[in-house]
């Protein structure tokens, strides 16, 4: 919080790139320990956290696989919430190409490829055509 108080007064401090690797490593910690105990709000503060990290100090060590492990969590939270997480891991790959996790819900994530959801559709559609003739034909019978 204190460091909040100061950025926010001084945002150019002359040691904010100490203050990145602080809040980095907060956030890194908080991480941690919202994935182990399955909290979406310590996650969600420890993203906050890593992001103000990366504004301070974008050019700091191993940049991108803290990109990757932002967009990774971000992923991991929208899957959480019902959401599919795709464009996150794809965003988390781009960054940190050796990440197996992201890789790997991003597998889990991928979308249904189009030519099957259309198959889908078209199975739905000649179904109820289907139901829909043998609808009228058994009502021409009965009248006959």
């Amino acid at each position: 919080e204190m460091y909040g108080f100061i950025l926010a007064h001084q945002p150019d401090h002359p040691r904010k790139n100490e203050m990145a690797a602080s809040y980095r490593k907060l956030g890194e910690s908080f991480a941690a320990r919202g994935e182990e105990r399955a909290d979406s709000a310590l996650v969600g503060r420890a993203l906050g956290l890593l992001r103000v990290a990366v504004a301070l100090d974008p050019a700091m060590a191993d940049v991108d696989k803290l990109r990757a492990r932002i967009h990774f969590l971000d992923g991991k939270q929208a899957r959480q919430q019902g959401g599919d997480g795709y464009k996150d891991f794809e965003l988390a790959l781009r960054h940190d190409p050796s990440l197996a996790e992201a890789r790997q819900a991003l597998l889990a994530a991928a979308p249904r490829p189009a030519h099957r959801r259309a198959g889908l559709w078209l199975l739905a559609v000649v179904g109820v055509a289907l139901c829909a003739l043998a609808g009228v034909l058994s009502r021409r019978r009965s009248r006959l």
